[in-house]
């Protein structure tokens, strides 16, 4: 989400700069696929040495749909709320879906409600390679494609957006200096007339 938000100036410079705007938008989702996979990386180092997983592969995979998700909806949500409110959404909606919702120390089936968030296909995908000893979660694994996919046409839709409603203005080239002119001044900003010009009436005496 940070990332989207704060490379918003940035893009629509690049933009500007006739920078092709899927090569800019590859780049932003790059970036954010990259940060969930350092996520990724450092929570399963951090849980590896105290809990061991029955199928490793797909519990790593669902670590990484759920970071790769979340990623993904904080690139959607970054600039449409900002960033004080997409911060306060970044750490309050995955607690209450994941660490609640999802949570299987509260209730055996999840409620209703935390089916249908993007997080749902995720976790069961870690809890099933965590847990058991057989993969049964391809329904799962098929609806994290579908969110994700999902998700990325709507980043898509919404940076074509953003970037054809900024102003159009290009920096002014270098070597073109342009001359301010104020009233009763020359352009290099002196006195039309001379400083040194005395006028009539001043430089007439009085008769004695």
């Amino acid at each position: 989400m940070f990332i989207g938000v704060e490379a918003r100036g940035a893009d629509q410079r690049l933009v500007l700069a006739s920078q092709p705007r899927r090569t800019v938008l590859a780049t932003r989702l790059a970036a954010g696929v990259a940060a969930a996979g350092v996520a990724t990386v450092a929570s399963l180092a951090i849980t590896a040495p105290f809990f061991d997983a029955r199928q490793r592969v797909p519990y790593a995979a669902g670590n990484a749909v759920v970071a790769v998700t979340y990623g993904l909806v904080g690139v959607v949500l970054g600039p449409l709320v900002g960033r004080l409110s997409g911060a306060l959404i970044a750490f309050l909606a995955p607690f209450l879906h994941l660490a609640i919702g999802q949570s299987p120390m509260l209730q055996e089936e999840p409620p209703g409600w935390a089916r249908l968030l993007p997080g749902y296909s995720g976790t069961r995908l870690v809890l099933d390679g965590g847990l058991t000893q057989s993969f049964d979660e391809a329904g799962s694994l098929l609806l994290a494609a579908g969110w994700i996919g999902g998700l990325l046409v709507v980043a898509a839709v919404l940076f074509r957006r953003e970037r054809a409603s900024a102003p159009a203005t290009r920096p002014v080239a270098y070597g073109h200096r342009r001359t301010v002119r104020r009233a009763g001044r020359g352009p290099q900003g002196t006195s039309s007339g001379s400083p040194w010009r005395r006028s009539s009436t001043s430089s007439r005496r009085a008769p004695p």
